[in-house]
């Protein structure tokens, strides 16, 4: 699937819909695990057309991978960051381990209490508007 393709069906629908519901914690989840995984399919887009962008990205190990990216991508918006952590959080049922530097998120308390407002895909956000 095109990334364009999977950010308008899935995680566009998502983010709309927990913004009519902001006191929804299930939509929450969906729309941030939606935009990770929109992410994610963008890195393996961005490889299958060998992108210049991603030969910017360190990394350890022998293959890049879409965590990599995601990485790099959060080093230059703190929303996204905000993202990943909730995203992690999901996936793992914590926020320890991280190696690279403290979490911006660190409990679902974080999250939940505070107004939900589009972050990175906002008009006039840097990342946004090239995403």
């Amino acid at each position: 699937m095109h990334p364009r393709e999977f950010y308008e069906q899935v995680a566009k629908p998502n983010i709309a819909e927990v913004i009519d519901n902001d006191e929804d914690y299930r939509l929450a989840v969906n729309a941030i695990t939606s935009v990770d995984a929109a992410y994610g399919v963008l890195f393996e887009h961005l490889k299958s057309v060998d992108a210049q962008i991603l030969q910017a990205i360190l990394f350890d190990g022998k293959e890049l991978k879409d965590n990599h990216f995601k990485d790099h991508i959060a080093k230059q918006s703190k929303e996204f960051e905000i993202i990943r952590d909730a995203a992690y959080a999901t996936k793992h049922g914590r926020l320890s381990d991280r190696k690279s530097s403290a979490r911006l998120v660190r409990s679902s308390g974080d999250v939940a209490t505070h107004k939900l407002t589009t972050g990175l895909f906002a008009a006039g956000d840097a990342l946004g508007s090239s995403a």
